[in-house]
């Protein structure tokens, strides 16, 4: 098949929601992305060269944010630990510190806080991961001590529950998946007798609507490419840590249920569309890491395996002079595809250690990593690019609308709504 070429900005514009064209004949336009379209058997081949124009460039416009920063238990947030939202933007939202799990509207207000922490139908513990179903149930992951899933309904009232799966567990924002077909699926593990991982080849299992265990969906072998860990041992203990910057493969679960990945090095993602393979690649600057954030760094990777044994000695691969361009990989509502894409590290001070007298500190690294979004619609073609504020993490996307959670400069967390739009023009 011949590759169809898509050479400006037209071909990512994040449609007349967001932005049009501008200026097809402007400099930016003519400066802008190329694209090229091609097949290789059965996969489309989506190839995106080039800097990101201004026109592609945008901003996150909060529109609301919750929370507030008396440390009322019913207005504050401790630890935002997962959020989903509902197709009328509605937000639910689980503090894990508190534990809480609360219903905002979709202007931010809160609507009530459901259930409590304990072990009774409805209640909760510490939270695996938490999702919005189709049919607008609410699916909470209780894991922990009670280890199982509950349902609320549309309405908040707790429905049934069901045990998570004996072979899963799993935490994040990422730990549970709301699928297209009504049911859902939850992150884990594969035990696996042959392999030397303590818990084995990343899956998901896949419950119906009903909460019928209907499915196991493994990691591709291809995605397979573990952290490289540094591992120190003693009688006391095993602890172990990942090479700083070594490329790994990031999975997530799409919502009609397969595997999107990408190996982390180079910049490529793979996923599916139209029931097609997609193959998503897209070139990319190299990142240096400085000889002094190694450096820190490493000083820092040897303090804490020298807690498990005081003897240990860097036994691996040297820290990598390149950032790894993928970092993370997330897929909206609308079944867009969100790449975290590692950016410069910046110099800053973090806040000294708090230790007991005699102790030794532990070493500092000064220097944080930078990141950048780029969002790529279902097809593959590039959206847009933007930025997140520091520490900020999203939760859900949705077309232009973006939730997630942001601390202030006390380190107070709120649960935020943004809404992307075209970045100023200079």
């Amino acid at each position: 098949m011949r590759p169809t070429v898509i050479p400006h900005i037209c071909a990512i514009a994040l449609g007349v929601t967001l932005a049009a064209c501008r200026d097809a004949e402007s400099p930016a336009a003519r400066s802008a992305l190329s694209v090229v379209v091609d097949t290789l058997g059965d996969t489309i081949v989506v190839r995106t060269a080039g800097d990101v124009p201004l026109d592609a460039e945008h901003t996150l416009n909060e529109v609301w944010r919750a929370g507030t920063a008396d440390g009322h238990p019913d207005s504050s947030f401790s630890w935002i630990h997962s959020a989903d939202i509902t197709p009328a933007n509605h937000v639910y939202v689980f503090d894990a510190q508190a534990p809480q799990l609360r219903h905002y509207d979709a202007n931010g207000g809160l609507v009530r806080t459901i259930g409590r922490k304990g072990a009774g139908p409805g209640e909760y513990d510490r939270a695996n991961g938490l999702v919005v179903l189709t049919d607008a149930r609410v699916l909470l992951w209780d894991g922990a001590g009670n280890s199982r899933l509950n349902a609320y309904a549309p309405d908040d009232s707790f429905v049934q529950q069901w045990p998570a799966p004996v072979t899963g567990f799993s935490t994040g924002n990422q730990a549970l998946t709301a699928l297209s077909d009504g049911g859902w699926a939850a992150r884990g593990f594969l035990r696996d007798s042959t392999r030397r991982e303590a818990l084995g080849r990343v899956a998901w299992f896949r419950y119906a609507s009903t909460g019928v265990l209907t499915d196991t969906i493994a990691t591709p072998s291809a995605a397979e490419t573990d952290a490289v860990m540094l591992i120190a041992r003693s009688e006391n203990g095993t602890s172990s840590t990942p090479v700083p910057f070594m490329p790994r493969g990031i999975t997530t679960l799409h919502r009609d249920g397969y595997v999107v990945w990408s190996p982390g090095a180079p910049y490529v993602v793979h996923a599916r569309h139209d029931g097609r393979p997609l193959r998503i690649e897209r070139t990319y600057t190299p990142v240096p890491v400085s000889d002094d954030e190694r450096a820190q760094r490493r000083e820092q990777v040897t303090f804490d395996l020298r807690q498990t044994n005081s003897a240990w000695t860097w036994d691996g691969p040297e820290i990598p002079r390149e950032k790894p361009p993928v970092q993370e990989l997330l897929v909206g509502q609308d079944g867009s595809l969100l790449v975290r894409v590692s950016g410069p590290s910046e110099p800053y001070e973090p806040e000294p250690p708090r230790v007991a007298d005699g102790e030794t500190p532990r070493p500092l690294v000064r220097y944080r990593s930078t990141s950048a979004y780029e969002l790529f619609a279902p097809d593959g073609t590039l959206r847009a690019r933007f930025r997140l504020p520091t520490g900020a993490v999203i939760h859900a996307l949705r077309g232009d609308a973006v939730w997630g959670r942001v601390s202030d400069d006390e380190d107070v967390p709120y649960l935020v709504h943004w809404r992307l739009a075209p970045a100023p023009t200079r």
